[in-house]
């Protein structure tokens, strides 16, 4: 494994992750919800959103500078042209869609070979957000005879989704899981740029993982107290949770680069192995 050593300033930038909500970012078919025209035969106005807490992750702002959504069903139809919008916006809450500004919003054009696919939107102008609350949606509307689904899987999450939809009494972002869809978990991820801010800055410069290189097993030392050890892929996934412990055994793990999320009393910090 490989462990980067970052610069401390007074505010850490961190070179670029991806956040997901999603354990799995495969694209299940039938997974999905959306709302659909009384005919069937065309998708009504959509919009799929997951809202990712900036604090909880131990973040003052975050730079966006990609975001990748799956797709289940996309259909053109009579239309010459069917965009998909990606957006941005700030939210006063982490916890639930509120308050909400938009930052920023780029167009996509889809085929039909983006079926059960991951599309990545890389921004033409990245969007920071400095807000507690970042929300990213992936919206498209009504065009007759044309379909868009976004991809979804029922192989868990650790957020929930949201749809807005009105035609179908959607009238604000709501929470799947509280309307009867439990199983179905959109797979939208965002790539950029995390900022600390001053706290973290200071809990990170009095934290050590070491050895470096790991190998076997790491441990850490900090001045907080470390609730939870989670590694992850580069991609988001999780792979690996630990208790407390003395050393995080990882010898098992293929030789890469792996990301690692510290949780402690004081915040959460954010490492590479």
């Amino acid at each position: 494994f490989h462990f980067l050593v970052f610069l401390l300033f007074p505010v850490l930038i961190f070179s670029q992750v991806t956040l997901t909500q999603n354990t799995s970012n495969t694209v299940q078919p039938s997974s999905s919800v959306s709302c659909y025209h009384p005919s069937g035969a065309y998708t009504n106005s959509n919009s799929f959103a997951r809202l990712f807490d900036l604090p909880t992750l131990g973040y003052s702002s975050f730079q966006v500078t990609r975001v990748s959504f799956g797709v289940q069903n996309f259909v053109l139809g009579p239309a010459t042209s069917f965009p998909v919008t990606v957006a941005i916006y700030s939210s006063t809450s982490g916890s639930t869609p509120s308050g909400l500004a938009l930052l920023g919003q780029q167009d996509v054009i889809l085929t039909s070979s983006d079926q059960l696919q991951i599309v990545n939107v890389d921004l033409t102008v990245p969007v920071t957000a400095n807000s507690i609350g970042m929300l990213i949606t992936v919206s498209s509307v009504l065009s007759t005879g044309s379909v868009f689904v976004i991809g979804a899987n029922a192989s868990g999450q650790t957020a929930p989704c949201y749809l807005f939809a009105a035609t179908c009494g959607f009238n604000s972002y709501a929470n799947l899981t509280n309307t009867g869809f439990p199983y179905s978990h959109y797979i939208i991820n965002v790539t950029g740029n995390p900022i600390l801010g001053t706290e973290t800055f200071i809990l990170e410069k009095n934290t050590v993982v070491y050895p470096n290189p790991v190998k076997y097993s790491f441990a850490v030392h900090t001045v907080a107290t470390v609730e939870k050890v989670e590694v992850y892929s580069v991609q988001g996934q999780l792979i690996k949770s630990f208790a407390l412990q003395a050393q995080y055994e990882v010898n098992d793990l293929a030789k890469g680069m792996y990301l690692l999320r510290i949780k402690t009393n004081e915040g959460i910090l954010n490492k590479s192995l």
